[in-house]
Protein backbone atom coordinates (compact mmCIF):
# COMPACT_ATOMS: atom_id res chain seq x y z
CA UNK A 1 0.00 0.00 0.00
CA UNK A 2 1.50 3.57 -0.79
CA UNK A 3 1.93 6.49 1.30
CA UNK A 4 1.48 9.89 1.30
CA UNK A 5 0.79 13.42 2.92
CA UNK A 6 -2.30 13.27 0.73
CA UNK A 7 -4.34 11.98 -1.78
CA UNK A 8 -6.43 14.13 -4.07
CA UNK A 9 -9.63 11.81 -5.62
CA UNK A 10 -10.66 13.90 -8.85
CA UNK A 11 -7.96 14.92 -11.72
CA UNK A 12 -9.51 18.03 -13.43
CA UNK A 13 -8.68 21.48 -12.87
CA UNK A 14 -10.12 21.42 -8.81
CA UNK A 15 -7.62 18.06 -8.03
CA UNK A 16 -4.65 19.27 -9.96
CA UNK A 17 -4.41 22.81 -9.13
CA UNK A 18 -4.42 21.78 -5.55
CA UNK A 19 -2.11 18.99 -5.85
CA UNK A 20 0.55 21.50 -7.32
CA UNK A 21 -0.08 24.28 -4.83
CA UNK A 22 0.66 21.28 -2.04
CA UNK A 23 3.70 20.31 -3.92
CA UNK A 24 5.10 23.90 -4.07
CA UNK A 25 4.87 23.48 -0.52
CA UNK A 26 6.05 20.43 -0.03
CA UNK A 27 3.78 17.73 0.33
CA UNK A 28 3.48 14.62 -1.00
CA UNK A 29 0.50 13.96 -2.85
CA UNK A 30 -0.81 11.57 -5.15
CA UNK A 31 -3.60 12.50 -7.94
CA UNK A 32 -6.63 9.74 -8.46
CA UNK A 33 -8.44 10.08 -11.44
CA UNK A 34 -9.74 7.79 -14.83
CA UNK A 35 -7.85 7.85 -18.15
CA UNK A 36 -7.50 10.66 -19.30
CA UNK A 37 -8.06 13.53 -16.92
CA UNK A 38 -9.90 15.44 -16.68
CA UNK A 39 -12.70 13.69 -19.04
CA UNK A 40 -15.49 15.33 -17.09
CA UNK A 41 -16.16 19.00 -16.05
CA UNK A 42 -13.04 20.37 -16.96
CA UNK A 43 -13.38 19.37 -20.80
CA UNK A 44 -17.13 19.26 -21.15
CA UNK A 45 -17.53 22.86 -20.99
CA UNK A 46 -17.58 26.10 -23.54
CA UNK A 47 -13.97 27.04 -23.35
CA UNK A 48 -14.45 29.97 -21.81
CA UNK A 49 -12.20 32.06 -19.91
CA UNK A 50 -13.18 34.90 -17.38
CA UNK A 51 -12.10 37.84 -17.36
CA UNK A 52 -14.43 38.42 -13.95
CA UNK A 53 -16.83 40.73 -15.75
CA UNK A 54 -20.00 38.32 -15.93
CA UNK A 55 -19.77 37.76 -12.07
CA UNK A 56 -18.88 41.37 -11.32
CA UNK A 57 -22.41 42.40 -13.33
CA UNK A 58 -24.12 39.40 -11.27
CA UNK A 59 -22.96 41.60 -8.22
CA UNK A 60 -20.86 38.63 -6.80
CA UNK A 61 -17.36 40.60 -6.64
CA UNK A 62 -15.63 37.96 -4.82
CA UNK A 63 -16.15 35.73 -7.86
CA UNK A 64 -15.43 38.22 -9.93
CA UNK A 65 -11.82 38.78 -8.16
CA UNK A 66 -11.24 34.85 -7.80
CA UNK A 67 -11.90 34.90 -11.78
CA UNK A 68 -9.26 38.13 -12.73
CA UNK A 69 -6.84 36.26 -10.60
CA UNK A 70 -7.38 32.44 -12.19
CA UNK A 71 -6.81 34.09 -15.55
CA UNK A 72 -3.92 35.71 -14.78
CA UNK A 73 -2.76 32.33 -13.90
CA UNK A 74 -3.75 30.44 -16.65
CA UNK A 75 -2.20 32.84 -19.00
CA UNK A 76 1.35 32.61 -17.25
CA UNK A 77 1.16 28.88 -17.52
CA UNK A 78 -0.29 28.93 -21.50
CA UNK A 79 -0.77 32.05 -22.63
CA UNK A 80 -1.30 30.57 -26.05
CA UNK A 81 -4.32 28.42 -25.01
CA UNK A 82 -6.42 31.84 -25.21
CA UNK A 83 -8.02 33.21 -28.51
CA UNK A 84 -7.41 36.88 -27.92
CA UNK A 85 -7.93 37.83 -31.48
CA UNK A 86 -11.69 36.40 -30.47
CA UNK A 87 -13.66 39.49 -28.44
CA UNK A 88 -16.76 38.82 -26.32
CA UNK A 89 -19.72 40.71 -26.03
CA UNK A 90 -22.45 40.78 -23.59
CA UNK A 91 -25.82 41.33 -24.35
CA UNK A 92 -29.77 42.63 -23.04
CA UNK A 93 -32.90 43.05 -23.54
CA UNK A 94 -33.20 46.80 -22.44
CA UNK A 95 -30.62 49.48 -22.01
CA UNK A 96 -30.97 49.88 -18.32
CA UNK A 97 -29.69 46.69 -17.91
CA UNK A 98 -27.06 46.94 -19.87
CA UNK A 99 -25.95 50.14 -18.40
CA UNK A 100 -26.40 48.75 -14.80
CA UNK A 101 -24.30 45.61 -15.62
CA UNK A 102 -21.49 47.94 -16.96
CA UNK A 103 -21.39 50.32 -13.34
CA UNK A 104 -20.73 46.90 -11.21
CA UNK A 105 -18.60 45.41 -13.83
CA UNK A 106 -16.73 49.04 -13.38
CA UNK A 107 -17.14 49.24 -9.88
CA UNK A 108 -14.85 45.73 -9.72
CA UNK A 109 -12.51 47.33 -11.55
CA UNK A 110 -12.73 45.12 -14.79
CA UNK A 111 -12.61 46.76 -18.28
CA UNK A 112 -15.70 46.81 -20.27
CA UNK A 113 -16.90 49.40 -23.15
CA UNK A 114 -20.70 49.96 -23.97
CA UNK A 115 -21.17 49.19 -27.60
CA UNK A 116 -23.27 51.55 -30.09
CA UNK A 117 -25.78 48.73 -31.08
CA UNK A 118 -24.85 49.71 -34.68
CA UNK A 119 -21.02 49.13 -34.50
CA UNK A 120 -22.04 45.92 -32.48
CA UNK A 121 -24.00 44.99 -34.98
CA UNK A 122 -21.52 45.65 -37.70
CA UNK A 123 -18.76 43.99 -35.68
CA UNK A 124 -20.99 40.87 -35.14
CA UNK A 125 -23.20 40.30 -37.42
CA UNK A 126 -25.42 37.51 -35.91
CA UNK A 127 -26.48 40.30 -33.93
CA UNK A 128 -28.12 42.20 -37.19
CA UNK A 129 -31.66 41.89 -37.56
CA UNK A 130 -32.35 40.57 -33.52
CA UNK A 131 -35.55 42.41 -32.00
CA UNK A 132 -34.33 41.27 -28.66
CA UNK A 133 -31.14 42.93 -28.39
CA UNK A 134 -31.22 46.74 -26.48
CA UNK A 135 -28.22 46.78 -25.34
CA UNK A 136 -24.71 45.25 -25.81
CA UNK A 137 -21.31 45.68 -23.57
CA UNK A 138 -17.79 44.18 -25.11
CA UNK A 139 -15.62 42.82 -22.18
CA UNK A 140 -12.43 40.72 -21.83
CA UNK A 141 -13.52 37.48 -22.19
CA UNK A 142 -12.30 34.76 -24.93
CA UNK A 143 -12.12 31.34 -26.10
CA UNK A 144 -9.62 28.91 -24.66
CA UNK A 145 -8.16 25.21 -24.64
CA UNK A 146 -8.98 24.11 -21.04
CA UNK A 147 -7.67 20.47 -22.44
CA UNK A 148 -4.84 22.16 -23.39
CA UNK A 149 -4.09 23.93 -19.73
CA UNK A 150 -4.57 20.54 -17.86
CA UNK A 151 -1.90 19.35 -20.54
CA UNK A 152 0.49 21.80 -19.72
CA UNK A 153 0.31 21.33 -15.96
CA UNK A 154 1.33 17.42 -15.81
CA UNK A 155 5.33 18.31 -15.85
CA UNK A 156 4.89 21.02 -13.38
CA UNK A 157 3.05 18.69 -10.94
CA UNK A 158 6.09 16.02 -11.86
CA UNK A 159 8.66 18.42 -10.94
CA UNK A 160 7.00 18.87 -7.73
CA UNK A 161 6.92 14.98 -6.54
CA UNK A 162 3.16 14.84 -7.43
CA UNK A 163 1.88 11.56 -8.63
CA UNK A 164 -0.57 11.07 -10.84
CA UNK A 165 -2.05 7.59 -11.03
CA UNK A 166 -4.64 6.87 -13.76
CA UNK A 167 -7.43 3.78 -11.98
CA UNK A 168 -10.44 2.16 -13.40
CA UNK A 169 -13.70 4.09 -14.32
CA UNK A 170 -16.01 1.43 -13.91
CA UNK A 171 -14.56 0.68 -10.40
CA UNK A 172 -16.04 2.40 -7.19
CA UNK A 173 -13.64 4.19 -5.09
CA UNK A 174 -13.83 3.36 -1.28
CA UNK A 175 -12.54 5.62 1.58
CA UNK A 176 -11.45 4.48 5.05
CA UNK A 177 -11.50 6.98 8.08
CA UNK A 178 -8.51 6.70 10.29
CA UNK A 179 -9.61 4.52 13.52
CA UNK A 180 -7.92 3.54 17.01
CA UNK A 181 -5.50 1.31 14.93
CA UNK A 182 -4.73 3.36 11.91
CA UNK A 183 -3.84 7.14 11.83
CA UNK A 184 -4.29 7.77 8.04
CA UNK A 185 -7.12 7.76 5.72
CA UNK A 186 -7.45 4.38 3.27
CA UNK A 187 -8.35 4.85 -0.76
CA UNK A 188 -8.56 2.23 -2.74
CA UNK A 189 -9.79 2.10 -6.08
CA UNK A 190 -9.67 -0.47 -8.90
CA UNK A 191 -5.96 -1.84 -8.49
CA UNK A 192 -4.87 1.09 -6.77
CA UNK A 193 -4.58 0.99 -2.83
CA UNK A 194 -2.60 3.74 -0.43
CA UNK A 195 -3.03 5.63 2.93
CA UNK A 196 -2.77 9.28 3.41
CA UNK A 197 -2.99 11.87 6.02
CA UNK A 198 -5.56 13.72 4.32
CA UNK A 199 -7.80 13.24 1.00
CA UNK A 200 -9.29 15.85 -0.64
CA UNK A 201 -12.69 15.01 -2.32
CA UNK A 202 -12.14 17.28 -5.98
CA UNK A 203 -14.03 15.27 -8.28
CA UNK A 204 -16.91 17.05 -8.87
CA UNK A 205 -20.04 16.00 -9.69
CA UNK A 206 -19.14 12.39 -8.15
CA UNK A 207 -18.64 14.27 -4.32
CA UNK A 208 -22.25 13.97 -3.32
CA UNK A 209 -21.79 9.55 -3.80
CA UNK A 210 -18.27 9.52 -1.97
CA UNK A 211 -19.73 11.81 0.77
CA UNK A 212 -22.69 9.33 1.12
CA UNK A 213 -19.97 6.33 1.07
CA UNK A 214 -18.20 7.87 4.38
CA UNK A 215 -21.33 8.43 6.19
CA UNK A 216 -21.11 12.27 5.79
CA UNK A 217 -23.92 14.56 7.44
CA UNK A 218 -23.47 17.09 4.51
CA UNK A 219 -24.01 14.44 1.75
CA UNK A 220 -27.54 14.70 1.24
CA UNK A 221 -27.30 19.11 1.07
CA UNK A 222 -25.06 18.48 -2.64
CA UNK A 223 -26.46 17.75 -5.72
CA UNK A 224 -25.74 17.72 -9.39
CA UNK A 225 -26.83 20.04 -12.42
CA UNK A 226 -26.72 19.54 -15.65
CA UNK A 227 -27.17 21.97 -18.72
CA UNK A 228 -27.16 20.55 -22.22
CA UNK A 229 -24.42 22.22 -24.65
CA UNK A 230 -24.78 22.35 -28.93
CA UNK A 231 -21.77 22.04 -30.78
CA UNK A 232 -21.94 23.25 -34.34
CA UNK A 233 -19.03 21.94 -36.31
CA UNK A 234 -18.54 25.26 -38.12
CA UNK A 235 -17.81 28.85 -36.95
CA UNK A 236 -20.97 31.07 -36.98
CA UNK A 237 -20.13 33.64 -35.05
CA UNK A 238 -17.29 36.18 -34.58
CA UNK A 239 -16.98 36.60 -31.10
CA UNK A 240 -18.37 34.91 -27.71
CA UNK A 241 -21.85 36.66 -27.20
CA UNK A 242 -23.49 35.94 -23.84
CA UNK A 243 -26.73 37.34 -22.41
CA UNK A 244 -26.09 37.17 -18.66
CA UNK A 245 -29.28 37.73 -17.84
CA UNK A 246 -32.06 36.17 -19.93
CA UNK A 247 -33.38 33.24 -18.90
CA UNK A 248 -33.24 30.52 -21.48
CA UNK A 249 -31.37 32.57 -23.99
CA UNK A 250 -28.37 31.41 -25.86
CA UNK A 251 -24.10 32.04 -24.85
CA UNK A 252 -22.40 31.67 -28.00
CA UNK A 253 -18.78 30.97 -28.01
CA UNK A 254 -16.55 30.04 -31.07
CA UNK A 255 -13.58 27.70 -30.83
CA UNK A 256 -10.58 26.55 -32.76
CA UNK A 257 -8.33 23.46 -31.39
CA UNK A 258 -6.60 21.25 -32.64
CA UNK A 259 -7.45 21.86 -35.87
CA UNK A 260 -11.02 21.79 -35.55
CA UNK A 261 -13.33 24.79 -35.56
CA UNK A 262 -16.93 25.48 -34.20
CA UNK A 263 -19.28 27.06 -31.98
CA UNK A 264 -20.37 26.04 -28.78
CA UNK A 265 -24.24 27.40 -27.68
CA UNK A 266 -26.04 26.70 -24.69
CA UNK A 267 -29.07 28.47 -23.25
CA UNK A 268 -28.35 30.30 -19.47
CA UNK A 269 -30.38 29.50 -16.77
CA UNK A 270 -32.00 26.13 -17.66
CA UNK A 271 -29.49 24.09 -15.85
CA UNK A 272 -31.15 21.00 -14.19
CA UNK A 273 -31.15 19.24 -10.95
CA UNK A 274 -30.35 15.54 -11.84
CA UNK A 275 -29.97 12.54 -9.62
CA UNK A 276 -26.66 11.12 -10.16
CA UNK A 277 -23.34 12.15 -11.28
CA UNK A 278 -24.17 9.48 -13.88
CA UNK A 279 -26.99 11.24 -16.04
CA UNK A 280 -25.23 12.88 -18.59
CA UNK A 281 -27.34 12.24 -21.61
CA UNK A 282 -29.46 15.48 -23.15
CA UNK A 283 -33.20 15.60 -22.49
CA UNK A 284 -35.20 15.17 -25.90
CA UNK A 285 -36.83 18.44 -25.40
CA UNK A 286 -33.19 20.45 -26.05
CA UNK A 287 -33.20 19.25 -29.57
CA UNK A 288 -36.26 21.99 -30.14
CA UNK A 289 -35.64 24.17 -27.39
CA UNK A 290 -32.06 25.25 -28.22
CA UNK A 291 -32.35 25.52 -32.07
CA UNK A 292 -36.17 27.44 -31.31
CA UNK A 293 -34.39 29.72 -28.75
CA UNK A 294 -31.23 30.58 -31.12
CA UNK A 295 -33.64 31.65 -33.76
CA UNK A 296 -35.84 33.67 -31.56
CA UNK A 297 -32.24 35.63 -30.61
CA UNK A 298 -30.20 35.71 -33.16
CA UNK A 299 -31.68 34.96 -36.77
CA UNK A 300 -29.52 36.61 -39.17
CA UNK A 301 -27.14 33.35 -37.56
CA UNK A 302 -28.61 31.54 -40.96
CA UNK A 303 -26.37 33.84 -42.67
CA UNK A 304 -23.36 32.56 -41.59
CA UNK A 305 -24.96 28.67 -40.78
CA UNK A 306 -25.29 27.77 -44.54
CA UNK A 307 -28.09 24.75 -45.43
CA UNK A 308 -26.48 22.16 -42.64
CA UNK A 309 -23.76 21.85 -40.63
CA UNK A 310 -22.90 19.17 -38.08
CA UNK A 311 -23.52 19.15 -35.05
CA UNK A 312 -23.53 17.12 -31.17
CA UNK A 313 -25.43 17.87 -27.82
CA UNK A 314 -23.84 16.84 -24.93
CA UNK A 315 -23.87 17.85 -20.96
CA UNK A 316 -21.88 20.02 -18.51
CA UNK A 317 -22.35 19.23 -14.94
CA UNK A 318 -22.39 21.35 -11.64
CA UNK A 319 -21.95 20.48 -7.99
CA UNK A 320 -24.37 22.51 -6.14
CA UNK A 321 -25.57 22.43 -2.30
CA UNK A 322 -28.97 23.42 -0.98
CA UNK A 323 -27.73 25.93 1.05
CA UNK A 324 -25.40 27.65 -0.78
CA UNK A 325 -27.08 31.01 -1.80
CA UNK A 326 -24.44 33.03 0.67
CA UNK A 327 -21.75 30.73 -0.11
CA UNK A 328 -22.76 31.42 -4.32
CA UNK A 329 -22.88 34.79 -4.03
CA UNK A 330 -19.71 35.59 -1.72
CA UNK A 331 -17.34 33.14 -2.65
CA UNK A 332 -18.63 31.01 -5.32
CA UNK A 333 -16.76 27.73 -4.20
CA UNK A 334 -16.54 25.28 -1.73
CA UNK A 335 -13.93 24.60 0.61
CA UNK A 336 -15.56 21.68 3.44
CA UNK A 337 -13.50 20.63 6.17
CA UNK A 338 -15.49 17.94 7.91
CA UNK A 339 -13.36 17.52 10.83
CA UNK A 340 -15.10 21.52 11.41
CA UNK A 341 -18.28 21.11 9.92
CA UNK A 342 -19.88 17.37 9.41
CA UNK A 343 -18.34 14.68 12.17
CA UNK A 344 -14.71 14.54 14.33
CA UNK A 345 -14.17 11.00 13.12
CA UNK A 346 -14.14 12.50 8.92
CA UNK A 347 -10.86 14.45 10.79
CA UNK A 348 -8.53 15.39 7.69
CA UNK A 349 -11.17 14.81 4.69
CA UNK A 350 -11.74 17.81 2.78
CA UNK A 351 -13.99 19.13 0.13
CA UNK A 352 -13.36 21.63 -2.92
CA UNK A 353 -14.96 21.84 -6.00
CA UNK A 354 -13.85 25.57 -7.48
CA UNK A 355 -17.14 26.95 -9.46
CA UNK A 356 -15.36 27.83 -12.39
CA UNK A 357 -12.37 26.32 -14.30
CA UNK A 358 -11.11 30.00 -14.85
CA UNK A 359 -10.91 30.28 -10.91
CA UNK A 360 -9.58 27.15 -10.04
CA UNK A 361 -5.84 28.11 -10.18
CA UNK A 362 -6.57 30.55 -7.49
CA UNK A 363 -8.96 29.37 -5.07
CA UNK A 364 -6.82 26.11 -4.79
CA UNK A 365 -4.75 28.40 -2.81
CA UNK A 366 -7.09 28.42 -0.26
CA UNK A 367 -7.82 24.71 -0.40
CA UNK A 368 -3.90 24.01 -0.43
CA UNK A 369 -3.40 25.91 2.19
CA UNK A 370 -6.26 25.20 4.72
CA UNK A 371 -4.76 21.42 4.39
CA UNK A 372 -1.27 22.96 5.24
CA UNK A 373 -1.73 24.16 8.36
CA UNK A 374 -4.03 21.02 9.72
CA UNK A 375 -1.22 18.70 8.58
CA UNK A 376 1.28 21.02 10.12
CA UNK A 377 4.42 20.21 7.64
CA UNK A 378 5.16 17.35 5.34
CA UNK A 379 5.67 13.96 6.52
CA UNK A 380 5.82 11.41 3.48
CA UNK A 381 7.05 10.75 0.31
CA UNK A 382 5.34 9.53 -1.93
CA UNK A 383 5.76 5.80 -2.97
CA UNK A 384 3.05 4.61 -5.51
CA UNK A 385 4.66 1.65 -7.43
CA UNK A 386 4.41 1.36 -11.35
CA UNK A 387 2.31 4.32 -11.68
CA UNK A 388 2.22 4.89 -15.35
CA UNK A 389 1.46 8.70 -17.20
CA UNK A 390 -1.56 10.26 -17.41
CA UNK A 391 -2.80 11.66 -20.66
CA UNK A 392 -5.38 14.54 -20.64
CA UNK A 393 -8.90 14.43 -22.63
CA UNK A 394 -9.96 16.49 -25.22
CA UNK A 395 -12.41 19.25 -25.23
CA UNK A 396 -15.78 17.27 -25.46
CA UNK A 397 -16.93 19.71 -28.42
CA UNK A 398 -14.22 18.10 -30.62
CA UNK A 399 -16.56 15.23 -30.90
CA UNK A 400 -17.69 13.72 -34.17
CA UNK A 401 -21.54 14.82 -34.36
CA UNK A 402 -24.70 12.88 -34.16
CA UNK A 403 -27.20 15.58 -35.99
CA UNK A 404 -27.56 18.06 -38.66
CA UNK A 405 -27.99 21.39 -37.73
CA UNK A 406 -30.20 23.29 -40.47
CA UNK A 407 -32.77 26.06 -41.66
CA UNK A 408 -36.24 25.76 -41.37
CA UNK A 409 -39.11 27.95 -42.06
CA UNK A 410 -38.72 30.71 -39.12
CA UNK A 411 -36.21 28.55 -37.40
CA UNK A 412 -33.47 25.98 -37.28
CA UNK A 413 -33.99 22.84 -36.48
CA UNK A 414 -31.94 19.44 -35.54
CA UNK A 415 -32.13 16.63 -37.66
Amino acid sequence: MSLSDVIVVGGGCAGLFTALELGERGYSCVVLDSSPLGRFASTRNQGWIHSGSLYAGLNQPSVADHCAKGNARLRSLCADAVQDAIEAYYVFENQDEGRDFAQAIHKCGIAVDEIDLVDAMRDVPILSGSQRVAAVLRVQDHPFDTAEVLARLLPELESRGVVTVPVDPLAAPSLEPPSKRRSEWEVKWGAFAGAARSVILASGATIPALLAHVGSTLASRFYVEKIEVLTLHKVVSSAIVATPLSRRAPSIVPFSVNGTSGTTICLGKDDIRVASHTDRMPRAEAIKRIPRQLYDWFPSLDVALGERVEADLFCCQKLKRDDDEEVEIHRGHYLVDHAAQDQSRLDGLYTFYPGKFTAAPHVAVECAELVATRLGGPTHAATVPGTIGHVVAQQRFLQAGTYQFARSPNSFQLI
